[in-house]
């Protein structure tokens, strides 16, 4: 058995290896070691945990390594840092000029000027969802390993079709040109027609696309569609028109926009005058019926009704007018009142004449009227 010796002031003693003190020693010494090594690795874990926690508050709000837009590394930037810097790589499409043209007319604008946004807040947003730290280990690895996190996303320009589409409509009201009717003019003694003059206006639709092509980038410029706006009377409405010419008791047929025919007529007195005016022929009465128009007045003593034939106060024909009362172009037999007033307002012509004029003209036919 293994034994020690000791020696002191002359007295001699043995301590054996194994023996209960021994044992009581080795236990202490391990007990000292074990706390030490607690206390050394204790407080450098708690030192590595401070240290990853204040790591990890540096990237909150922020983006991790592996964040792009548009091809702009992300990292580290706030959201908002983020979306200004996406949206300067959408600035030059945003500011690009796009003429709008017609003829030598141009309007400029672009898709900041018509009030387009980017979607680089949403797109940011989502890529700064994914960017976001999960776990303790990832973190770990992104700071001793150079790891990242892949999160990307493309941002783009909304066009506004509403805008541009309002630009268009602008335009199409500085080019507006109406169309402009055919008209009736006359002096004294000369009818003529003033023709019709088509407009202008702006196709919308086409020229709204076309505007929207340049825009999105596939050109520089957008023509201007238009398109010919067409009067809603034309000379053709005048081919047949009548002109009294009272004062010369002379009617005129204009058939075509030239005179055709010349008739001698009776106007009506001063006390029943011819109106004057622009009217049409509303109604053709090939065997015109006489019937009173004032038997108790300047038709008192004559008959109530007087049948077709040469003797009727209309003659063989009577072209009815739009105008007010009972005025009409009709045949006579009377033949020597004519080229004077002699009627109760309304235009005798011969029977020869009425007959002749009944068969060039149709109802709808324009009357000038004028003294």
């Amino acid at each position: 058995m293994t034994h020690g010796v000791c020696e002191g002031m002359g007295a001699t003693s043995t301590t054996w290896i194994g023996s209960p003190d021994a044992r009581r020693l080795r236990r202490r010494v391990m007990m000292g070691l074990a706390l030490a090594i607690v206390v050394l690795l204790g407080g450098g874990g708690i030192a590595v945990a401070r240290d990853m926690q204040a790591y990890r508050q540096r990237w909150d709000g922020r983006a991790l390594p592996g964040a792009v837009v548009n091809g702009v590394d992300l990292t580290g930037m706030t959201e908002e840092q983020a979306v200004a810097a996406v949206d300067a790589t959408l600035a030059p499409q945003l500011d690009r000029p796009v003429t709008v043209r017609f003829e030598d007319r141009t309007w400029t604008t672009s898709l900041r000027g018509l009030g387009a946004a980017t979607d680089a807040p949403q797109v940011v947003a989502r890529v700064f969802a994914a960017s976001q730290v999960v776990s303790w280990r990832t973190l770990a690895e992104i700071r001793w390993r150079g790891a990242t996190v892949p999160s990307t996303g493309t941002a783009g320009v909304h066009t506004p079709e509403a805008s541009a589409r309002d630009l268009v409509r602008a335009i199409a009201e500085e080019l507006h040109i109406p169309p402009v009717d055919a008209e009736l003019r006359w002096t004294a003694d000369q009818l003529f027609i003033e023709p019709e003059r088509p407009g202008r206006g702006v196709a919308i639709a086409p020229t709204v696309e076309h505007l929207l092509t340049a825009l999105d980038g596939r050109s520089d410029t957008a023509e201007v569609v238009t398109e010919q706006l067409s009067a809603q009377v034309t000379a053709a409405a005048y081919d047949q028109v009548l002109f009294l010419r009272q004062e010369d008791h002379q009617l005129d047929l204009y058939l075509g926009g030239r005179l055709a025919r010349s008739y001698p007529v009776a106007t009506g007195t001063g006390d029943y005058p011819t109106p004057t005016g622009v009217y049409h022929v509303s109604l053709k009465r090939p065997k015109p019926v006489w019937v009173n128009p004032d038997p108790s007045g300047w038709g008192r003593g004559m008959p109530k009704r007087i049948e077709a034939g040469p003797n009727n106060p209309l003659g063989l024909r009577a072209l009815n007018w739009s105008a007010p009362g009972a005025i009409r172009f009709h045949g006579t037999a009377n033949i020597d009142s004519l080229g004077r007033d002699a009627s109760h307002g309304c235009v005798r012509l011969s029977n020869d004449a009425i007959v002749e004029l009944f068969d060039l003209v149709d109802v709808g036919a324009h009357i000038v009227s004028i003294r």
